[in-house]
């Protein structure tokens, strides 16, 4: 059985329209305090299968597959009547690469929905990347997904979670996830503004971060982790720009605590204010 199967005879995989585009997304419970996972351009919310399969017992998890708008704001926005009509009025977010760059605008422009946010393998400003994004968005659909897979592929016998990566993406891109759906998610990369300020208190955003990362260098990340200076700062060795695939226990280790000390500090405020 593929992974992406796994994942598809265990959850439940929905959709909603919202001002007319399809949001789509798996969940593991229908109750709880949710911990809301958003992936970055490359993909869907499968992506985060280990996370699903190992936490989603316990904690309510819906990772999102959110349409391919190229304007973080226009996806804040949505995100927003998203989770109305969800009924979440608060949650823990967590957004990799492109994910947490667009977070960021949702946390300041609607903070009250944000009782967390973790910001992984994310930025503030993609300038340093232009070249990069210039030649994927000038190269056609087709072979942006033959570079993507075949990137992947190149790196498939180095572990047995780099198979499982080059598995997962050769399931995402190309069959789910059109090369075109691709470049739209990365103009919003290119084109997108300095992202704002999540404007809730320091110790309720966490940073993650890669030392191997290929595409977030280490000027990008000091520019995120400065700032959020009072912010925790966890660094992964080994996880590219995938630690959830590639280093799955250590990152769902560092989501797991950080959601659950964030749950425990929200059923105190809850608690106080009966």
């Amino acid at each position: 059985m593929s992974i992406l199967d796994k994942v598809r005879t265990r959850f439940v995989h929905r959709s909603l329209l919202v001002d007319g585009e399809v949001w789509s997304f798996v969940e593991t419970k229908e109750e709880g305090f949710p911990l809301v996972l958003l992936p970055g351009a490359q993909g869907t919310g499968d992506i985060y299968f280990n996370q699903m399969l190992t936490l989603g017992q316990d904690i309510r998890i819906i990772a999102v597959t959110y349409p391919e708008v190229s304007d973080c704001q226009s996806l804040a926005n949505g995100f927003r009547t998203f989770l109305d009509e969800l009924g979440i009025s608060r949650a823990v977010f967590s957004g990799s690469s492109f994910g947490g760059l667009w977070l960021q605008f949702f946390g300041a422009l609607f903070p009250q929905y944000v009782a967390g946010a973790v910001l992984a393998n994310s930025f503030i400003d993609s300038q340093a990347k232009q070249n990069f994004l210039d030649m994927a968005l000038a190269m056609s659909g087709a072979d942006l997904v033959t570079m993507v897979n075949r990137g992947a592929q190149a790196k498939a016998g180095q572990s047995a979670e780099h198979t499982q990566l080059s598995e997962i993406i050769g399931e995402l891109v190309g069959p789910v996830q059109s090369g075109e759906g691709l470049q739209s998610r990365l103009r919003g990369l290119r084109f997108s503004d300095v992202a704002p300020v999540i404007d809730i208190s320091a110790e309720r955003v966490a940073l993650i971060e890669c030392d191997d990362d290929p595409l977030i260098d280490p000027t990008m990340q000091n520019e995120i982790a400065a700032r959020y200076s009072r912010s925790a700062r966890h660094k992964i060795e080994g996880g590219e720009h995938y630690p959830a695939v590639l280093k799955p226990e250590r990152y769902t280790a560092i989501l797991r605590d950080f959601y659950t000390a964030i749950a425990k500090a929200e059923a105190a405020l809850v608690g106080s204010e009966r």
